[in-house]
Parts: structure tokens; C-alpha cells; sequence
């Protein structure tokens, strides 16, 4: 280009002083212009060449053409009547700028508006969501959920599946051998994690089914005995083992609580330095929940004799105990009968010195219910009374045996358990009892969940509301499953101007098309709630967020 303009400046020169130029000279002169090229740049195209000069020989050569955005002018040709004037060829055209805004991609633009050149959040290896493009034209994956954590028990990427549920990790080794990685615990520890979307390959021997597992691990750090507490909505069974998965290793396995959230315990001898793994594994494919874990050394004997509660972890509750709680005060039997209103244990008449008052705390008796534990392989209980597992204790308790409502005690009723004959019970849950959201007959269904007793009530035939849209009773809201529609409003639940929901089962997922089930509010069943699901906050209803609490973005609190 330098060449061109100190050649151009020569032949101009010398035409402004008529030197003559053999015409040789000159075709070389407009060639070394015309072949000359322009530097990229960032601009228009340039202006078109000047003429050839016009010599004793011939006219001026035509100007050369206009340069393009990234090419300089074309040289002058010849005139017809001889060789012409060298020609300057047109300046370099300046390269043409990148503009953000003009719905184009060009480098380095990664993005124009809603273009993303065929990326999504899954490119980048995130979870589902929107990408976003900046001012700057490049791709902001800010909106994009984080990639599934497939041992936390969340639905981290906001899928709708949690863990081994979401196809991201469904072929890796944890999902498909608890053993693979077992959560590794501390001595003594606590932990509270979910079988939810576990796999399900191993089995406690204990166990009445098998479902969804996890598997912890620690070692023993010294020489004693220990227990493991386990608590959750769903059925579980609880093993540990010195190898994991392997029950002819098992050194201790438990599988008698059905009662949710009622803790399963287990007792073992450690040794120090022995690696041990506990397996907890739900009694079914339908078992499965949340749940606290425990780990702990054995404290001493039982104490709290009225306590309703396994305080030294030998399977025994209270005055079920022998060897630490018959012998106390606590423990010598009163005068009510089987039914009768209680206070306390020493309430209650028994046999021997194991009464028991049900409170209403655990068991819905507003007024409590006289009882007394029982042998289930031997039923020794008094008169009618019939023996049942509660799932309290390593016995039964008696019920009081009835024919109708009028043998029944105030706030109980002669209800049908399938035992050898109908008992007197907490009463079935009709008419207002389907709107109360308490599960007043003691089977573990809540209001309109309960298929026997309320889903043929007139207050849980489904309604027309969505999920997520305001409501007042349960049969204003829409049902995708049956007749279990729930609204979920300010007095028991918080939410202003109610919510509509219905129940629903966490590992199918079963909601309607716009939600997602989630175990938010841990109904005595374990059965989760429909959620309606958002991208943003302005998909909400008002005074509610776009959140994700483990089972995707839905509105919430």
C-alpha cells in the first residue's frame, strides 16, 4: 500500500512537469496500484481510484471501483486509445464492525437477544432453565439451575426428580450400588437425609419388603456398646453390618415401628476400629421419606418411665420395661379401664405392672386412653379387650373390644381394624372430620387423602382451582389423582387467601402438568403436596416466591 501511494506521488508528479513515460513504465505502475490490497480495518467500504494520468500516447485510463468494507478500490484500466495513466486504486475499506443489537451473531458474540446459537443451560453442564444474553452479547447462565448433586437427597437442577431419580444420575455407581459410596458418619453422629430416589438392591433380614436404601459408614473408635435411632415418615428397617450389603455380617437389625416418625432403635456391640455400616431401608417401594439418623453410645437404663419413649434403646417403652421401669412407681397399675380417660400410666388398671395411658400428643386422644401392653403371640389382655401392635414397643396394647358406638368411651367409637372383633378407637373421619387436616381415626390419612372415609364426602369431590390459586375448602380445588384435593390455607397451613394443592405420592411425582410434588409439610403417610412450579417470582400468586426446596422451583414462602 506504501509502494502504491509513493509510486501514485511519482507519476503524478512527473505528469504535472509533462515528462514523458514510456508506456511500459506506466502498465507497470497501475498494475504494482491495482494489485495492491488494504489492511483489514473497521469501517465502510473506501472510495473509488482516480484515473490514469493521460500521457503523449493515449487518455486517461477509468477510475478504479469503490473498495468493499474489507477490499481497497480496483486499479484504473487503459484507455482505449492507448495505455493509459497508472490509476490510484481506492483506499482499503475499512472491516466491518460487529454490532450487539442487530440480531446476528458474529464473533466474538456468543448470543443476540433470544438467540443463543442452538445452546442451553444442559450445554454448559447446568441443571434445566433460561439463559440470558448481556449488553455485551454474551450468554449469562445465571438463570440456569446448578448441576443434580446426586447424594443429597435434592432436586438440585429442578427437574422434578431427586438423586437416582433424574436421568443425570441414574448410570452412576452410587446410584446403582449403595455400596459404592456410603455416607460416612463420624462417631457419635447425626445426620438427616432422604431415601428418596435411592436405589433399591439390598434388604435388611429383618425386613418385611424392601424399597429405597442408604447406607451410612464409621468407625468404631473404641470398644462399647452403642445404638442406632432412626426416624422418619416412611416404614424403615434398620441393619449394621462389617461389610456393606452383606447380611451375613449383620450384628444387629430392627424392623418393628410402623408409627411415622416414632423412632426405630437397635443396640450392638462395637469394637474399636471395626468399620461399620448401617443400611436403612425402607419396608416397601412406597417407603420412603426423610429421616433423621442417630449413632450414639448406650446411655444407661431407662429413667423416664412415662415418657412414651425408648429412653435406653432395648426395645421397651416405659412400663413395658422389666428390668428398668416395672419396678418403679410409675408403674404400679390404677383402676381405668381399657378406653377410659387418662392422665398417666399408674391411671390405668394391667395385669401385671404395665399400664399405659395413650396420649393425645401421639395418638389423637384429646383425654387420653387407658391400656396396657400385651404379649402378641400370647394375648393376655382383660375381658373383651383385644391385643394390638401399636408399633410402640417390642408388645402390644390392649383395646377395648365393642359392638357399637354406645360401648365406647366419650371421643372414641367402635370402629373395624381387622382384628377379632371391632374395637373402640379413634372415631372415622367423615363430614367435618375430612376438613380438619388431622388424621383423626389414627390410619395415617389425612382428610381427603383417606380413601375409606372421606374421598366420597361432598368435601373432597375436586373443584375447579389450580394449583397454586386461592381457595377456602378443599373442594374448591382441582384434583389430578381422585378425589384428594387440598387447601392448603392461612390458619393451618400460612398461606393468605389459601392455596390449592392436593396429595400426592413424591416418587411418582404424580401432580398435574404446572406442578411438582414436594414432602413439605410431613403428613403422617409421608404423601407429599402439589406445588405449582415458576420460572420467576412473577409466576406466583401474590405475597409468594419462585423457590427450590429440594423438589424444584415452585411457589412457596
Amino acid at each position: 500500500r506504501a509502494a502504491c501511494l509513493v509510486l501514485t506521488g511519482v507519476l503524478f508528479y512527473l505528469g504535472l512537469r509533462e515528462v514523458p513515460l514510456g508506456a511500459s513504465m506506466t502498465l507497470a505502475m497501475a498494475a504494482a496500484c491495482a494489485t495492491s490490497t488494504a489492511p483489514p480495518g473497521t469501517g465502510g467500504g473506501g472510495s473509488g481510484g482516480d484515473g490514469g494520468s493521460s500521457t503523449t500516447q493515449g487518455g486517461g485510463g477509468q477510475g478504479g471501483d469503490g473498495g468493499t468494507v474489507s477490499q481497497g478500490g480496483q486499479g484504473g484500466t487503459t484507455s482505449s486509445t492507448g495505455g493509459g495513466g497508472a490509476a490510484e486504486g481506492g483506499s482499503g475499506g475499512e472491516g466491518g464492525s460487529t454490532v450487539c443489537g442487530d440480531n446476528v451473531i458474529e464473533p466474538p458474540e456468543s448470543c443476540e437477544g433470544t438467540d443463543f446459537g442452538g445452546k442451553s443451560c444442559e450445554t454448559f453442564g447446568l441443571g434445566p432453565g433460561q439463559l440470558q444474553c448481556n449488553s455485551f452479547c454474551q450468554i449469562v447462565v445465571s438463570g440456569c439451575a446448578p448441576p443434580e448433586n446426586c447424594n443429597n437427597g435434592f432436586d438440585d437442577d429442578g427437574d422434578g426428580f431427586i438423586d437416582c431419580q433424574d436421568s443425570d444420575c441414574a448410570t452412576l455407581a452410587q446410584c446403582t450400588d449403595s455400596c459404592a459410596a456410603p455416607i460416612p458418619l463420624i462417631f457419635p453422629g447425626f445426620d438427616f437425609r432422604s431415601t428418596v430416589g435411592r436405589p433399591d438392591i439390598t434388604a435388611a433380614s429383618c425386613g418385611a419388603g424392601t424399597g429405597s436404601e442408604l447406607i451410612f459408614s464409621f468407625t468404631a473408635p473404641s470398644s462399647a456398646d452403642a445404638y442406632v435411632s432412626v426416624s422418619g415418615q416412611a416404614d424403615f428397617s434398620v441393619a449394621v453390618t462389617t461389610a456393606c450389603g452383606d447380611s451375613l455380617t449383620e450384628v444387629a437389625c430392627k424392623s418393628t415401628v410402623t408409627q411415622p416418625w416414632t423412632p426405630e432403635n437397635l443396640t450392638f456391640s462395637m469394637t474399636q476400629g471395626v468399620t461399620y455400616f448401617i443400611l436403612v431401608d425402607g419396608n416397601g417401594p412406597s417407603q420412603a421419606s426423610d429421616f433423621s439418623l442417630e449413632v450414639n453410645y448406650l446411655p444407661g437404663p431407662e429413667t423416664f418411665c412415662d415418657d412414651l419413649w425408648d429412653d435406653d434403646f432395648d426395645g421397651f417403652v416405659d412400663c413395658d420395661d422389666p428390668t428398668a421401669c416395672q419396678t418403679t412407681p410409675t408403674c404400679i397399675p390404677g383402676t381405668g379401664a381399657y378406653g377410659t380417660p387418662c392422665f398417666s400410666n399408674g391411671n390405668c388398671a394391667a395385669n401385671q405392672n404395665d399400664p399405659v395411658c395413650l396420649n393425645g400428643f401421639q395418638f389423637n386422644f384429646p383425654n387420653g386412653y387407658c391400656s396396657e401392653f400385651c404379649d402378641l403371640n400370647a394375648p393376655d389382655c382383660s375381658g373383651d379387650g383385644v391385643c394390638y401392635a401399636l408399633g410402640i414397643s417390642q408388645n402390644g396394647v390392649c383395646l377395648d373390644g365393642c359392638l357399637t358406638n354406645a360401648d365406647c368411651a366419650v371421643g372414641t367409637a367402635c370402629v373395624e381394624m381387622g382384628l377379632s372383633s371391632k374395637v373402640c378407637w379413634i372415631p372415622p373421619e367423615t363430614g367435618v372430620f375430612c376438613t380438619n387436616v388431622t388424621d383423626d381415626d389414627g390410619d395415617f390419612l389425612t382428610d381427603c387423602e383417606d380413601p375409606s372415609n372421606c374421598q366420597s364426602d361432598p368435601q373432597c369431590t375436586p373443584g375447579p382451582g389450580l394449583v397454586g390459586s386461592s381457595c377456602a375448602q378443599h373442594n374448591q380445588c382441582s384434583s389430578n389423582t381422585g378425589n384428594d384435593p387440598l387447601c392448603l390455607d392461612a390458619f393451618n397451613f400460612g398461606f393468605p387467601g389459601g392455596y390449592c394443592s392436593e396429595f400426592c405420592d413424591v416418587i411418582a411425582n404424580d401432580c398435574a402438568p404446572g406442578a411438582v410434588c414436594g414432602n413439605w409439610f410431613g403428613f403422617p403417610s409421608g404423601a407429599g403436596t402439589c406445588f405449582k412450579t415458576c420460572v420467576t417470582n412473577a409466576d406466583c400468586p401474590s405475597g409468594l416466591f419462585c423457590n427450590d426446596f429440594g423438589f424444584g422451583l415452585h411457589c412457596n414462602f
